[in-house]
């Protein structure tokens, strides 16, 4: 489950984003909770070009450095995110076709997480941590995902034996973010930031089975990983070359006049699959974003560049919108051609 904003930088380890918070892109990395304040709801699907369909809903809430993220209403009134495969025929013993359905299976999940600097400001203040918190954001999250693969007709089966091709398991996983911000130098009116983020991913290789535990298969595990960083110019230099534009109106949306992502990460899923995807994203006044992504996946055919436009409406630093609406990977034909992701954002 990704927001679009992560999908078109092809990220993995949720690097992104610390900037932009949104209830999807938790789901990249738990910890990225603990960077949520107030409420956030997050809504996005697409189509698949094979003709089956995903949809997520998130909703995240963050107090004084602790963060929730629960699963929310979908496109199809229901919780958390769902894939749904293509239609599938029902036949009768004589080979007639009976009916249709659709496989389906749903991931609902919830995460945790902790901003350890804030955290320590708010409740217990010590020294030391105060200090490091005027360069430094620390987060750690916890997600526990809660998989149900339904992959046959009930109708098809009938009575106990429909419960053979329902697979239902859990699994866990552990976040942690680490951004840097070294400020602006004197006189002057560039800002920087680097973030480090890792998740690993079911640590305990738990499985999912059907029949029998003896045919389990395998849930992805392993460790993702990544780096961002992000050059800003803020309004002060805006106003000091065009000393003429009233820059007043424009700073209860922002402080930032153009803003420059780059990003690079990685996710080894126990040697199974290997994803390696880096982004590009060139902001103005924090507003209008255009973002260039590519992502390699070595084990199927989802490899390919992505394109992202967003609009982000933020006023007073307390209500926000955003829309983000993604091409995905042009060279392949599994996803469809575009995924739209609605946020909405109440910060207190």
């Amino acid at each position: 489950n990704t927001s679009a904003r992560d999908a078109a930088f092809g990220l993995e380890s949720g690097t992104s984003g610390l900037r932009f918070l949104t209830a999807a892109s938790v789901n990249n990395n738990p910890a990225k909770a603990g960077a949520i304040t107030g409420v956030n709801y997050d809504l996005s699907f697409y189509d698949y070009a094979w003709g089956g369909e995903f949809t997520s809903g998130s909703i995240a809430f963050g107090w004084k450095g602790i963060g929730l993220c629960l699963p929310m209403i979908n496109r199809d009134v229901k919780f958390g995110t769902k894939i749904q495969y293509q239609e599938n025929s029902i036949p009768d013993g004589n080979g007639n076709i009976i009916g249709s359905y659709y496989p389906y299976e749903t991931n609902n999940k919830i995460s945790v997480g902790i901003d350890l600097l804030e955290f320590n400001q708010q409740f217990l203040s010590y020294p030391a941590l105060n200090r490091f918190a005027e360069k430094f954001n620390v987060f750690f999250g916890y997600g526990q995902n809660f998989i149900n693969s339904k992959l046959a007709s009930d109708e098809y089966f009938g009575g106990e034996e429909k419960k053979d091709y329902n697979g239902k398991s859990s699994y866990g996983e552990i976040g942690f973010l680490l951004q840097y911000k070294p400020g602006k130098a004197e006189n002057s009116n560039v800002k920087m930031d680097y973030t480090f983020g890792l998740d690993i991913v079911n640590p305990t290789k738990e499985e999912i089975y059907y029949f029998n535990k003896s045919q389990a298969d395998p849930l992805p595990y392993g460790i993702k990983y990544g780096l961002s960083g992000c050059c800003c110019l803020d309004l002060d230099w805006f106003q000091q070359n065009y000393p003429n534009f009233d820059t007043s109106i424009l700073h209860h949306f922002t402080e930032s006049f153009l803003t420059l992502y780059a990003s690079l990460d990685r996710a080894n899923y126990g040697g199974i699959r290997e994803i390696t995807g880096f982004g590009l994203e060139l902001s103005l006044f924090d507003i209008i974003s255009y973002r260039l992504g590519y992502t390699n996946n070595d084990e199927v055919d989802l490899s390919g560049r992505s394109y992202s436009f967003g609009l982000n409406l933020m006023y007073e630093n307390k209500y926000g919108v955003s829309i983000d609406y993604t091409k995905m990977f042009d060279s392949s034909e599994i996803y469809g051609p575009n995924k739209l992701n609605l946020n909405l954002n109440w910060m207190f």
